[in-house]
């Protein structure tokens, strides 16, 4: 098990972490790892009510950060 910023769709387990970070493709979180890359991503767990609303203030601006990464991405991808 490792913590490591993955997309979430890409990956099993991915749904429902993406349930508890209000549906951003991309967290941080424990993952499995198997021969051809990530195996699983892991579920955050049991979150204490400071975790969770650190964790709801936290989402809009990892939203626009995420975004920002996509965009840039995608627009060096056609040069």
């Amino acid at each position: 098990m490792q913590p490591s910023f993955v997309y979430l769709p890409g990956v099993p387990g991915g749904d429902a972490v993406q349930k508890t970070v209000d549906g951003l493709d991309y967290f941080s979180t424990n993952i499995e790892l198997g021969a051809e890359g990530t195996k699983k991503a892991l579920p955050l767990g049991d979150l204490t009510p400071f975790e969770q609303n650190l964790l709801k203030e936290a989402i809009p601006e990892l939203r626009g950060n995420i975004e920002k990464g996509v965009k840039f991405i995608t627009e060096t991808s056609k040069l």
